[in-house]
């Protein structure tokens, strides 16, 4: 069901937090997009790799373009890059740390050698869980049940009609 009151993306606080200056996958700048469940803010050329993964994995939106679910800024805001690099990246060997450099090569496309490498590193990360501990739940999902379960308890108890008499 839709969400009352859709804001402009998320609060400039939260985009200007450090952590969540620069893409949360491959380390550019000043990133113009979220995974809006995942909780993280990503780059241009990320963004699509994460609309590749499907959206039951990552649902993309844009910072400046899209009005967002108030849902999606509280998970930005509860979880952002430093979390879940924290829990995403938790044990990560050296060697499979994506360390190129990501850059677009005419038009919105990057190299492809860089491109396959970076969807690798993604869907390890994501889609995998592969460098995540074993015997935590994903940031974003913490903050769904918190959120879910406090709005439970702002909701009365369903009525279930007129008790039954005693026979």
């Amino acid at each position: 069901s839709p969400s009352p009151h859709p804001m402009p993306g998320p609060p400039r606080a939260v985009l200007q937090r450090p952590e969540n200056r620069r893409c949360a996958d491959c380390g550019a700048q000043d990133p113009r997009w979220a995974s809006v469940n995942l909780g993280i803010f990503i780059c241009e050329i990320c963004s699509g790799i994460h609309r590749n993964i499907g959206t039951h994995i990552s649902q993309v939106r844009s910072v400046t373009l899209d009005d967002w679910k108030p849902e999606w800024v509280a998970t930005v805001h509860q979880v952002g890059n430093a979390r879940a690099r924290a829990f995403y990246g938790y044990h990560v060997p050296t060697d499979d740390r994506y360390t190129g450099q990501v850059e677009l090569s005419g038009g919105d496309t990057i190299d492809s050698a860089q491109s396959k490498l970076l969807e690798r590193w993604i869907r390890a990360k994501y889609e995998e869980l592969r460098y995540a501990p074993k015997d935590k739940q994903p940031p974003c999902q913490e903050v769904a049940l918190r959120s879910s379960m406090l709005q439970a308890e702002q909701k009365p108890w369903p009525s279930r009609g007129p008790a039954a008499p005693w026979p």
